[in-house]
């Protein structure tokens, strides 16, 4: 656990399963365009479908206050270098954007994942229309190898870039 102000940031347990189901269905909500999935696709599922999501990658979320203000994961993938850490589902509040939390929880997502993997390298897609994120990610070193057109959350085909960045 690491503090920041009154800011905690923390594995997603089986404990938090409903803090961080709170924090992804407002991402879902408020920033459509920036996931692969919906709202309306994911506020039906059940608490073990919570679940097997937080068993299968690397959570972590923000929270001040009781309420989680931003979240990120990551899962392991292999390729022919070795294996990457695939970053995803990052959102953070728009109340409190501007504080650091993405940096922040990038690198506390990073070292959980480097306690159990040897990395090659970190990836990730982000529409390219999200200009903050770009600008996050830019800044933490990552940079731009290819783009893709997706069908976004909010029903939308929408550019995304493949960014990387070597470990």
């Amino acid at each position: 656990m690491e503090k920041n102000k009154n800011v905690e940031i923390l594995t997603v347990t089986p404990e938090h399963w409903e803090l961080y189901k709170d924090i992804r269905l407002d991402a879902l909500q408020c920033e459509p365009q920036a996931f692969g999935s919906s709202y309306s696709g994911e506020k039906t599922f059940t608490k073990e479908q919570w679940l097997e999501r937080i068993a299968n990658r690397y959570n972590a979320i923000a929270v001040e206050d009781g309420k989680a203000v931003g979240t990120m994961g990551a899962y392991i993938s292999n390729d022919e270098v070795g294996e990457i850490a695939n970053i995803v589902g990052v959102f953070v509040t728009s109340k409190a954007r501007g504080q650091g939390l993405g940096s922040k929880l990038f690198d506390f997502v990073l070292a959980k994942v480097k306690e159990d993997h040897k990395l090659s390298k970190i990836t990730l897609t982000v529409n390219n229309e999200q200009l903050y994120a770009v600008g996050l990610y830019e800044k933490l070193g990552f940079k731009t190898v290819g783009e893709e057109t997706t069908l976004m959350g909010d029903g939308k085909e929408h550019i995304e870039l493949l960014m990387e960045r070597r470990v």
